[in-house]
């Protein structure tokens, strides 16, 4: 379906708003300010830069910036060159970056300054022919500022097709080894355009990101819908609840994204903060885990003027693939229905349709929005890419008779306690339900006679003296027996993982440590 938006190449998503906009912000970062017209000639330079070093339509380039607005100069001058944008965390070990650099078959490297040594050490590599970081005290480095200088600001012929491949993230890791996950350009644009007309956003908007640049839900929920129609992006540096919340209203943040984690985190800072002027955010879309009816109350309070927008999406299909209407129908803890172009299907073990309202593994299937496959794993395509089409995204979800779907968590996360199928998310839904119940997460423990049993990790409401027999009470009257948590863990908060998610591995780690044996192993 080429032709759908302005362009085929994703690297000219920023057309818009250079045409319309052209002297207005684009991105923005504590006192540095990108017109389009600006970030165009950037774009360009790095363009550019890297075809006159001897890089190929293809070839792929490894992105090591932190959260910083060259970020999206790197990125999208790579794409726009006809190359392969690889951005990664810059936070990982030299010996993860090597395996990044080796595994995407990298020929060139783009870092920052958090990455720059090791951005210094691959340089050496036969395979390298550029390697450029902002940090200009690595000897024998090609300066990023300096580099840009030095390169053209004529934007360069663009070839690539609107099939070929433009991005390949790596996955977080949280099953397995990171894999690298090829994104087409129309992939891309298509998201782009799909949440941007599903939340109608316009070139008056402006969105806070506080969430790692390299991670899709920053850049295909944030960067790329806003510069596609010429809004504006702030970036900060890290995810610190009190500077975003200072930021939304100096900023006069029209759009905010994250993940019910952050959220949290937020309306736990003092009554000063949460007593700003927030009234231009109208907009707040959220994923990865459920939003509960008693957050979204708190969020409200804070924010009159925001409407909540509940979805769901995986690097591998989407990445937004299912939303609820800014405008319209929606139900509450839903991840909504999927977003034109895509269908969904609940199915069982064997890949059979289940009937509404029960629960099976979610497929999803788009002739755009779809991966191209796994870089260089030939099996995980086949288990993971089924026939016609679709794509088994490894998540349980239940659909009711309607349509609508509500996420039920991680198909490895199912426990089986007894012969009874437990999901981590129900627990923690009926936990949530507690008035003094923050925040919480439930994960699996080993049991000899049942198999597997819930342990919960709560965060309590400030002031709150809840103690583990009356919430084990609680959930005896709201919920099945043989569901309710064997052990409950206070905690001041939950860890998070870089990507701003509950980190499950971390608390499955403190419960097998802290639980007692009587609990884990012996009959219950």
């Amino acid at each position: 379906m080429p032709g759908f938006a302005f362009t085929d190449n994703l690297g000219a998503i920023t057309d818009f708003g250079l045409h319309f906009r052209p002297d207005e912000p684009a991105l923005i970062q504590h006192d540095r300010t990108f017109t389009y017209r600006e970030l165009d000639e950037r774009i360009n330079r790095v363009a550019c830069g890297l075809l006159a070093a001897g890089i190929h339509a293809g070839d792929r380039v490894l992105i090591l910036w932190e959260n910083d607005i060259r970020f999206v100069e790197a990125t999208l001058g790579t794409i726009r060159a006809g190359a392969v944008a690889v951005p990664v965390n810059p936070n990982l070990t030299e010996a993860m970056h090597r395996m990044h650099l080796n595994d995407s078959g990298a020929v060139a490297v783009l870092a920052g300054t958090t990455a720059a040594a090791h951005a210094a050490c691959f340089a050496d590599d036969e395979r390298v022919i550029l390697a450029v970081t902002a940090d200009g005290s690595q000897s024998h480095m090609v300066e990023h500022e300096a580099w840009l200088a030095s390169s053209p600001a004529q934007r360069p012929e663009m070839s690539s097709h609107p099939e070929e491949l433009a991005w390949a993230p790596y996955t977080s890791g949280t099953t397995g080894t990171p894999k690298g996950v090829k994104l087409a350009h129309q992939m891309l644009l298509r998201d782009a355009q799909l949440l941007s007309q599903n939340c109608y956003l316009n070139p008056s908007d402006r969105v806070v990101l506080a969430a790692p640049l390299f991670h899709m839900n920053a850049a295909a929920c944030g960067i790329l819908p806003m510069l596609f129609v010429g809004g504006s992006v702030y970036i900060l540096p890290s995810f610190e609840p009190a500077t975003v919340l200072r930021t939304f209203a100096e900023q006069r943040a029209t759009y905010s994204l994250g993940v019910p984690a952050m959220f949290k985190l937020m309306l736990s800072q003092p009554d000063s903060e949460l007593a700003r002027d927030y009234s231009a955010l109208r907009l707040i879309c959220c994923g990865s885990a459920p939003m509960p009816p008693s957050l979204i109350d708190r969020l409200t309070e804070v924010f009159p003027n925001a409407r909540f927008v509940e979805g769901y999406g995986l690097t591998e299909c989407g990445p937004a693939a299912t939303m609820n209407p800014l405008i319209g129908p929606r139900r509450n803890g839903s991840i909504g229905r999927p977003l034109p172009g895509f269908e969904a299907r609940i199915v069982d073990y064997d890949g059979e349709e289940v009937a509404p309202g029960n629960t099976g593994e979610l497929w999803l299937r788009s002739p755009l929005c779809t991966t191209l496959g796994y870089l260089g794993r030939p099996d995980e395509d086949a288990r993971k890419r089924k026939a016609d089409g679709w794509f088994a995204t490894g998540d349980l979800a239940v659909s009711d008779e309607d349509g609508w779907l509500y996420f039920r968590g991680r198909a490895d996360d199912r426990m089986n306690v007894g012969g009874e199928n437990v999901y981590p998310a129900e627990v923690e839904a009926i936990l949530t339900r507690h008035p003094q119940v923050r925040d919480v997460a439930v994960v699996a423990l080993p049991h000899d006679t049942k198999g597997q049993v819930p342990v919960a990790f709560i965060v309590r409401e400030t002031g709150s003296d809840l103690d583990e027999a009356s919430l084990r009470e609680f959930f005896f009257t709201e919920g099945p027996a043989y569901a309710h948590p064997r052990r409950i863990h206070f905690l001041d908060s939950l860890p998070l993982s870089p990507t701003g998610k509950t980190d499950r591995r971390s608390l499955t780690r403190q419960a097998r440590d802290t639980t007692p044996a009587e609990i884990s192993g012996g009959p219950r």
